[in-house]
């Protein structure tokens, strides 16, 4: 008996993967809908299975009602996976939070996994747009991911997924996710779901490697760059006394340095006159670093960095540190003074700072831009999945992609 309800929707799947195969545990299910309590339930039952629950959620009130089990369950993953980092993001990011849904998947033990079902829309073409449901990415979340529980059977979710957009009606197209780092709980449910949807490379993130010296780590440095932050740092004595100073969640500096940053981010071609992209620009966007660093929360600490010349800010950085790696969301610098390579001083000397500190394993630049070559970073391999309904389209786009792919292999060969 297969069982769904919500709270706004829910559901309950009930399966035993080490019982039989995924083909008889989805063939052996029977569906019936009920109305129970509040939420609407559909319920299945496999006899001879550990009942799996698959309930949705809606809305920010369904995403509160969430807390403590994601929390629980995305702690031991990164960042884009956390519970509150989330929530800011379909608080202050995404245009209509009441239309972000989430799965629940369950059993009698806890939960499994979580998994964020945020509406948008995919040009194709003349053919209009499809439907989409994504993980939740923006130019500020630009990856995502999925909190599993290291005991969950990734190919088991990855089928009721499928299932529960049907059976709770969910309008899609596509699935179609984004930017997740290889052996994270969506690439697990990715790769399980290869023999139905397109599994690619994404683009990489870069990181550094702070478990080593700092003379081990800069040593990797192109030679063009170690010779610019030497000539960077003489300019900045010669032009007077320099430092570097930080405020993270809760300091009494933060707000005071939180300023700087904005207006040092919004100083050069992102302000209005260039391309008016700035934070400081978009009261929605500039709530969402202000609600960061206002956060008192265990799963993150923010930070923000400044390097001061002669008592002015000349550069400044926002980082978000999840237990392990510290990311480094935006950095921004007063191009007056692009003599002095402020940008470049400043992240070498956050690296410094983080070779010292036990707790930071890694420093991520969390996308891959061409000015990050020279810093020689080691590239962590994100991917992206997109699942499409329609089976004779999902033909079609993965004979296209296969196709590009190829091509780009012959271009390089």
């Amino acid at each position: 008996m297969l069982t769904f309800s919500t709270i706004s929707r829910a559901g309950i799947f009930n399966a035993t993967p080490a019982l039989c195969s995924i083909g008889e545990m989805i063939q052996s299910h029977s569906f019936s809908a009920s109305s129970v309590d509040s939420p609407r339930r559909i319920q299945t039952r496999n006899e001879a299975a550990w009942p799996i629950t698959v309930t949705l959620f809606e809305g920010l009130e369904g995403l509160n009602a969430l807390a403590l089990e994601w929390r629980e369950l995305g702690a031991q993953g990164g960042l884009f996976g956390r519970f509150d980092f989330f929530r800011l993001y379909v608080e202050y990011l995404n245009k209509d939070p009441k239309s972000v849904r989430f799965l629940r998947f369950s059993d009698a033990i806890g939960v499994l996994a979580i998994i964020p079902l945020v509406p948008g829309r995919l040009p194709v073409g003349r053919f209009g747009s499809w439907r989409i449901m994504t993980l939740g990415n923006s130019a500020h979340v630009p990856l995502s991911d999925v909190p599993l529980a290291p005991r969950a059977n990734a190919a088991v979710v990855g089928s009721l997924l499928i299932q529960s957009l049907e059976r709770f009606r969910v309008p899609w197209s596509a699935l179609v996710w984004s930017g997740f780092p290889t052996s994270s709980g969506a690439w697990q449910i990715a790769d399980s779901m290869r023999s139905r949807a397109f599994v690619d490379e994404y683009s990489p993130s870069n990181v550094f490697d702070t478990t080593l010296e700092y003379e081990a780590l800069c040593s990797q440095y192109s030679t063009n760059l170690r010779a610019s932050l030497k000539k960077a740092r003489r300019r900045l004595e010669e032009n007077g006394a320099w430092r570097v100073v930080f405020a993270s969640n809760g300091d009494k500096f933060s707000q005071e340095y939180f300023q700087e940053f904005l207006r040092l981010e919004a100083s050069g071609w992102k302000g209005r006159a260039g391309t008016e992209s700035a934070i400081k620009l978009n009261d929605k966007i500039c709530g969402f670093y202000k609600a960061l660093l206002s956060e008192q929360v265990q799963s993150f600490a923010c930070e923000i960095t400044l390097l001061e010349c002669n008592g002015t800010a000349i550069a400044a950085q926002f980082s978000v540190f999840d237990g392990k790696c510290k990311h480094l969301l935006k950095i921004g610098y007063d191009e007056t003074y692009a003599k002095f390579s402020p940008g470049q001083v400043l992240l070498d000397n956050v690296l410094r700072d983080a070779c010292c500190n036990s707790r930071i394993e890694r420093v991520s630049l969390v996308t891959n831009m061409p000015w990050h070559q020279t810093w020689r970073p080691k590239a962590m391999n994100n991917s992206e999945l997109v699942c499409i309904r329609n089976p004779i389209a999902a033909w079609l786009f993965s004979s296209h992609r296969r196709i590009k792919r190829f091509r780009r292999q012959i271009a390089a060969s």
